[in-house]
């Protein structure tokens, strides 16, 4: 009596991990609203699960933490925050977040306020569309520092590690320490100013580090976004499994 002999290809979807790149970035007005006032600026973007973020200092004068994400739309759409550092530092440092903001040229909005605003924006693809944050934390140092260092835990593996910064009467760009690079800084100030780990993190602790030549009190946001993880896809090529083999 003779066995039959046979083989089968196993199909067994498996998520794909999208990579994490960066898109493109925008600064508000130089001066910003020049004191009093709204701003707005358009940014452009391109590529598939895309992650806006808009990074928002304004002054302290008034004494009131007054930027909401409801005063702030891209492309007329809603943000959601991130985080915001609202120690004493003579300023407020707000960073926010859109899920998959329209393409193309679209105008990020920000409602009039009775004290300075300043505002950069960034963009990304290849980031998670459901839950994009992994961590978050702030910092700050004064009266007077040149350097800061933020440190967060990250959970999620291919990580990148974005940072919004300020510094009071800094006049001039930041630079960038260890696990940072600089993508935009505001022309006319240096402030606010926008960095990234430009790749993937290991899981656990991270760290960034900015630096200053001039000014005081630095403010941090730092904040870990995840990849995108897309649906199910086939095995890989070549991929067999022996369900039975006889004779």
């Amino acid at each position: 009596m003779k066995k039959l002999v046979f083989f089968l290809l196993l199909l067994c979807p498996f998520p794909l991990q999208a990579q994490i790149a960066r898109d493109a970035t925008a600064q508000g007005p130089p001066d910003g609203n020049s004191g009093s006032g709204p701003i707005s600026w358009t940014h452009t973007t391109a590529g598939t699960n895309r992650f806006g973020l808009v990074v928002i200092a304004g002054d302290l004068n008034t004494g009131v933490d007054d930027v909401t994400a409801a005063d702030v739309t891209w492309g007329g759409a809603a943000v959601t925050l991130v985080a915001k550092n609202t120690a004493t530092l003579n300023r407020f440092l707000y960073l926010f977040y859109i899920i998959a903001p329209a393409t193309g040229s679209q105008t990020i909005a920000v409602a009039s306020k009775t004290h300075y605003l300043l505002g950069v924006s960034a963009s990304y693809t290849g980031v998670a569309q459901v839950s994009p944050i992994d961590a978050t934390a702030t910092n700050q140092g004064g009266p007077t520092i040149l350097t800061l260092t933020t440190m967060l835990t990250t959970t999620v593996a291919n990580d990148w590690t974005i940072l919004a910064e300020d510094s009071y009467d800094g006049n001039a760009p930041p630079a960038a320490g260890t696990g940072s690079n600089l993508w935009i800084s505001a022309s006319m100030y240096g402030d606010p100013s926008f960095f990234d780990s430009m790749g993937t993190v290991s899981t656990g602790s991270v760290s960034m580090t900015t630096t200053r030549t001039n000014g005081s009190k630095i403010a941090h946001v730092m904040a870990a976004i995840k990849p995108n993880v897309a649906g199910p896809a086939g095995p890989p090529a070549g991929t067999l499994t022996v369900l039975g083999v006889g004779r």
